[in-house]
């Protein structure tokens, strides 16, 4: 499922990779408020006092040469100052194989795997998956615009209702005795 990203402001794509990455890696997440923020859109703590960093950047529409010449120019030396354990890095662009390497190079040693860089795809992936509808839910903007998600939304009631009729049905069938009725009706719906 594609989720349109666009409709997000910056602030709130950021609580958006917040919420993705405490999913994730299933520890608590920290964001702060909005305004400069030293390069720290949200921060999580595992081991002994090993902090780990998540920066967000909303640059769906920006040329990609734009997204690295600002992470070379401006965040690069911050995350250099704030020397954290764990870096993870969420872009609201599409980045190929290719992409994620060069940004990897950039940040080394901060970030140690591609995995810690998210691009849309990794996002919507994330997203699509039933397990993670929770956060999708608490991000209106992203499914007011998805005809998919509106469906859903639409037709459960009706799902709801059938899985309670078929519930039912399997409580019940125990009783259900097979009669020559019962074979006589198959007959008559196999033929018509």
């Amino acid at each position: 499922m594609e989720y349109d990203f666009s409709k997000l402001n910056d602030r709130e794509f950021e609580v958006l990779g917040a919420s993705i990455i405490e999913k994730e890696i299933k520890v608590k997440v920290e964001v702060f408020k909005a305004g400069r923020d030293g390069g720290v859109d949200g921060r999580f703590w595992f081991g002994d006092k090993k902090e780990g960093i998540i920066q967000c950047k909303h640059y769906q529409e920006t040329p990609y040469s734009q997204l690295i010449s600002k992470i070379v120019t401006g965040e690069l030396e911050k995350v250099k100052k704030l020397n954290p354990s764990k870096y993870i890095f969420i872009t609201s662009k599409k980045l190929s194989r290719k992409n994620k390497q060069e940004i990897l190079n950039i940040f080394k040693p901060y970030i140690q795997t591609e995995r810690d860089i998210w691009g849309q795809e990794d996002l919507n992936s994330f997203l699509s998956n039933r397990e993670n509808h929770d956060i999708v839910e608490k991000n209106y903007k992203l499914w007011i615009t998805s005809s998919s998600v509106l469906d859903i939304l639409y037709n459960n009631a009706i799902k709801g209702r059938s899985q309670a009729t078929i519930k039912d049905i399997e409580e019940k069938a125990y009783r259900y005795v097979l009669t020559e009725n019962h074979n006589k009706g198959l007959r008559i719906l196999e033929e018509n």
